[in-house]
């Protein structure tokens, strides 16, 4: 029910756990914005959860909170190149775009 009223916008915020992610795999439709509050165990739920993201949301934004802790998790997600400035950078704030825009 609950992802039903998401996905008819009648709830705003959704929260999935990657061990819900992990054992059933739900398609979950009507996602504008996602917020990772640590980056996957497994990377390739990463670009999943982003391929689920609504077509038309061509502002949707997805957001990934990590810290110096999370080298490893992140390393699998961004490569090792990136990991190393994203890790060393006294920013606060990162863009990585990929893909055809």
């Amino acid at each position: 029910r609950a992802r039903t009223f998401f996905a008819s916008g009648r709830r705003k915020l959704l929260l999935l756990t990657e061990r819900l992610h992990f054992f059933r795999r739900y398609r979950i439709s009507g996602i504008h914005h996602l917020v990772f509050y640590a980056p996957p165990t497994y990377p390739e739920f990463y670009s999943e959860l982003i391929n689920m993201m609504s077509s038309d949301s061509s502002r949707g934004t997805v957001t990934t909170l990590y810290s110096h802790y999370d080298v490893l998790s992140l390393q699998r997600v961004t490569g090792s190149t990136n990991v190393l400035t994203l890790i060393k950078s006294e920013e606060m704030k990162h863009t990585i775009v990929t893909g055809n825009l």
